[in-house]
């Protein structure tokens, strides 16, 4: 009974939380917090040409069909979004969520 594989189809991610003993109401707990750590990230683009901008694209995130509102729910922060080659879309939860998912962004060079 210690184990969140024994309640199939309990929702542990935002209802539930596994006590020492049994399973808990995260209000229970004081564990009100949802992880974004199983989201689904959208970015308006997934490639850029290099141009020595920075690339920003708009991110969408959705969390058991709920899409989650940036700023209220969700911080966008960007690493190595300049120059060519990898960069990264990193996705903060705040408010009522918590954890940090990352994505990656592509910025090619394109040779004339």
């Amino acid at each position: 009974m210690h184990d969140v594989k024994n309640f199939e189809e309990w929702d542990f991610d935002s209802v539930w939380t596994m006590g020492e003993d049994y399973p808990l109401l995260r209000w229970q707990t004081g564990q009100t917090k949802v992880s974004i750590e199983n989201a689904k990230i959208e970015l308006s683009e997934n490639e850029y040409v290099y141009d020595g901008t920075a690339k920003t694209p708009s991110v969408k995130v959705i969390l058991d069909d709920k899409e989650l509102k940036e700023n209220t729910d969700f911080e966008v922060s960007y690493e190595n979004n300049i120059e060519v080659g990898i960069a990264r879309v990193v996705v903060i939860g705040v408010g009522d969520y918590k954890g940090i998912i990352a994505h990656n962004l592509l910025l090619l060079s394109i040779w004339v």
